[in-house]
């Protein structure tokens, strides 16, 4: 549902809506309840008053002329009775009243009420059977006795009249209630709306590199939402301006290699002789491959920015993705003269993380070693233990350290891309990738001295 106002409004109203029908529902019934027990009272009283009338015989055969007029009056609609006297024959009325169910003509001392149907009509019955005797003509009997029978008689059309209009009144209520109610509603979000369309209408305007944070006066239900988007506009500009280093920092670091590259090709092309062509070209392999291989550390590093913890993560043992960097870095190490030493852990070290990115890790850390230990280095120590419930790689060098009074530093400008603590012809990037996958992975890296040499451990919380 898009409209915030239409939903405020459906979360109201469909409730309220569906308390009316309750409400409607109850009074129904309650009308129902309460016509009845008026129109059965109504028939009582007209019934009585036709067995009396029947019983005096005042006006021959018939009821009197008050009770006529009371049966016309009495429920302002049509009204039908029927006597019969002792021994069951017909004394005034309409000659066929409504049958009486079976259960109920048992029944001589009391009035009686039920529905029934007379001429297709549904009507409301009331049934009066009382004891009576008549003076009889044999004189063998001189007094005959038995129950006179009086039934009155209405059809329910009219006590439905009367419940629709009960329960036509409380419909009116209602939904003049709910219509005040929604128009009011109606009103009072589009005024409580108000410092969000000011705030659309702020952020509208704009435009795509305004990173500002928004400073719009805004609900407290809704601050919380702006702090995350500030929150995220801060995140978003820290994220372009470290791109923005990024790039101007590769091109400040490629001019160089490429304009170097370039004069060795036209020193290469203008060689007096081929010894000299051969020397000088020589040189410009050795410049393209270090170039080829900034290039390609640059290429690591953005991949390792980019890289979505969770995504491409299998849980994969920590001995085995070590090993596998060592005999990548197996040959080139030993071309420098230097041993490299592998201790992987006696059991297995189950860590959660991608397989590529942590050779990664593992390779730049010992081409580090490597290429800035100084000539003194001789080994290169690599270790994989757990400690504290983590994993942790260690890479130790036996040359010239981190001098102790700048160590701090020094570490800190290690992890600064294109940034080296010694001069060498390294890119600066091998530490700053093995930070951002290490990052992402969720572990930390530490850089500490160790008399000679350096050591640095990358920590990774364990996988069960």
């Amino acid at each position: 549902m898009k409209s915030l106002r239409t939903r405020l409004m459906l979360v109201i109203l469909v409730p309220m809506a569906l308390i009316a029908v309750f409400i409607i529902f109850m009074r129904y019934e309650l009308a129902v309840g309460n016509a009845n027990e008026q129109f059965d009272r109504t028939l009582s009283a007209l019934t009585m008053a036709v067995a009396r009338d029947l019983q005096s015989g005042e006006e021959g055969d018939g009821i009197s002329s008050a009770t006529s007029e009371l049966l016309r009056e009495a429920l302002g609609g049509d009204i039908y009775y029927h006597g019969t006297g002792v021994g069951g024959y017909f004394i005034a009325g309409y000659a066929y009243p409504p049958a009486t169910p079976k259960e109920l003509k048992q029944i001589t001392d009391r009035l009686i009420f039920f529905n029934g149907t007379h001429r297709g009509q549904s009507v409301r019955v009331a049934r009066l059977s009382e004891p009576a005797s008549i003076q009889s003509p044999s004189p063998d009997r001189p007094v005959m006795t038995g129950n006179q029978i009086v039934t009155v008689w209405q059809p329910t059309a009219r006590i439905d009249e009367y419940v629709w209009q009960s329960v036509k009144q409380t419909m009116l209520a209602v939904a003049a209630l709910i219509t005040s109610v929604g128009i009011t509603l109606w009103f009072a979000i589009s005024l409580g709306l108000r410092p969000l369309v000011r705030l659309e209408r702020s952020v509208a305007r704009r435009s795509a590199t305004d990173l500002t944070p928004i400073t719009d006066a805004v609900p407290i239900e809704v601050n919380q939402l702006v702090q995350r988007i500030n929150n995220l506009f801060k995140q978003v500009q820290g994220t372009l301006d470290g791109r923005e280093r990024f790039i101007s920092n590769a091109a400040h670091q490629l001019k160089n290699p490429v304009s170097g590259l370039v004069l060795m090709a036209e020193a290469t092309v203008n060689a007096p002789d081929d010894a000299a062509r051969a020397v000088r070209a020589k040189g410009l392999l050795g410049a393209a491959k270090s170039l080829m291989r900034f290039s390609n550390q640059m290429l690591s590093l953005e991949r390792a920015r980019s890289f979505e913890l969770g995504r491409t993560l299998k849980r994969i043992d920590l001995n085995q993705i070590v090993a596998k960097a060592c005999e990548r870095m197996a040959a080139g190490v030993m071309g420098e003269k230097l041993a490299l030493n592998l201790e992987a852990c006696p059991s297995s070290v189950m860590v959660s993380g991608d397989s590529l990115l942590l050779q990664e890790v593992v390779t730049n850390l010992i081409s580090n070693a490597k290429n800035h230990a100084g000539p003194d280095n001789h080994t290169i120590d690599i270790k994989v233990f757990v400690s504290a419930g983590s994993a942790v790689v260690s890479v130790r060098d036996y040359g010239v350290g981190f001098p102790l009074d700048q160590l701090e530093v020094d570490a800190q400008i290690s992890f600064d891309r294109f940034s080296n603590i010694s001069a060498s012809d390294g890119s600066g990037l091998g530490l700053p990738i093995v930070q951002e996958i290490i990052f992402k992975h969720g572990g930390r890296v530490e850089v500490l001295n160790r008399h000679p040499g350096a050591e640095v451990n990358v920590v990774l919380p364990l996988t069960l």
